[in-house]
This record gives C-alpha cells, structure tokens and sequence, in this order.
C-alpha cells in the first residue's frame, strides 16, 4: 500500500465532494479492500500480526485517521453502518472483505 496514493485518492473525492464524509470513508475501504486483497493472503495462524490493520504502516494510519477525523460523528456512524451492510453483501458474493475488515 501507498499512503501517497491514498492520500492523492482522498485529496481528489474531497475536492469532488466536499461536504460528503462518508464518501471519503467509502473510497478509502475500496482502495483498501483492493490494496488489501492484492497482497500476499493473510496468515491467520497468528491473527494479532496478520491482520489488515498491522499491514498498515504509520503513514498510512495517519493518512486514514486524518480523513477519519474529519468525518462528524453522524458520517462515521452512517459509513459504519454501510460498511457492514457492503461487507454482509459481499460475504454473500464471496468477495474479498480486507478493506472493510
């Protein structure tokens, strides 16, 4: 994963859309589920280092917590919300879920 690509990714759907969080929070799930699932699979014999969260690096987690604390509380709890409706969903497909997760 890229922070810098994150974070151009995010600095374009702001400017795009200024006044919608929770379309930043979605676009970065999306670049994350895809960064994600593009990597080697997680090893899930050691759940506590392998999983998507200690795949970031500290840049990276800037980069998400920034954006995330931008977002009011009403977005971050509608983007959560749709995370897990987007994640049931996507179960269902059989789809990667890393991003979400």
């Amino acid at each position: 994963m890229n922070p810098t690509e994150l974070q151009s990714l995010l600095a374009q759907v702001k400017a795009q859309y200024p006044n919608n969080g929770i379309l930043w929070l979605k676009d970065a799930a999306s670049y994350f589920n895809v960064a994600l699932n593009a990597e080697t699979p997680l090893d899930l014999s050691n759940p506590f280092l392998s999983q998507p969260l200690s795949l970031l690096t500290k840049e990276t987690k800037r980069v998400l917590t920034a954006v995330y604390e931008e977002c009011g509380d009403q977005t971050r709890e509608s983007a959560f919300d749709n995370l897990l409706a987007n994640m049931a969903h996507d179960m269902g497909k059989s789809e990667g879920l890393l991003g979400i997760l």
